[in-house]
């Protein structure tokens, strides 16, 4: 459908599920694929089917709750591709499933910390190194039919997703004049 030869792009949570998805469609189509995921025993089980594939790819263990291992794993990626051009925020969860009234503080921020925050601090790296670059790219972001639908039983997912389109819609304005689109993809039940 299109050529990325060339192109590299980032996705974390990339060794499995959906995001394992992606690498697949990105190597296909010629890009040079970083994973960042925490398992490193998962992260090279992916490695090993992409180049198989004849992919390009590296994995970083990262957990993308922590600025210090996103950091680290940015720095990895360009010592290893020397660039970024696209960034798929895709690692999340569903966070604590019950009754909202009985789900305590801590709960909340854990769930609003993997599937918000951790999308904020992943593309603070990206989006400042296309700027430097005054380089087009692209950041995606895994969101969720949960954002419009809502979900019984999971509160604090639904409402993480739905942040996440408004972060999305921010960003879409402010780094679009610089040539960055910004997008989310939003899936309903994926069997992974």
């Amino acid at each position: 459908m299109f050529d990325l030869t060339g192109d590299v792009a980032v996705v974390t949570g990339g060794n499995g599920g959906l995001g394992l998805a992606f690498c697949r469609g990105l190597a296909k189509q010629g890009a040079k694929i970083a994973i960042w995921g925490r398992n490193e025993e998962k992260n090279s089980a992916a490695v090993q089917e992409l180049r198989d594939m004849g992919g390009d790819v590296e994995a970083f263990v990262c957990d993308v709750t922590d600025e210090g291992q996103i950091d680290d794993a940015f720095g990895k990626t360009l010592t290893r591709f020397e660039k970024i051009d696209s960034c798929f925020a895709n690692a999340g969860g569903g966070g604590y499933r019950g009754m909202s009234h009985l789900t305590d503080r801590q709960t909340w921020l854990n769930t609003i910390d993997l599937n918000l925050m951790s999308v904020v601090q992943t593309w603070k790296p990206v989006a400042a190194h296309l700027m430097e670059r005054k380089a087009p790219g692209r950041l995606i972001v895994t969101s969720s039919v949960a954002a419009l639908v809502g979900m019984g039983g999971a509160a604090g997912y639904s409402t993480t997703k739905a942040a996440v389109q408004g972060l999305v819609r921010a960003l879409a304005v402010e780094l679009g004049q610089a040539g960055i689109r910004v997008n989310a993809i939003l899936p309903g039940y994926i069997e992974t």
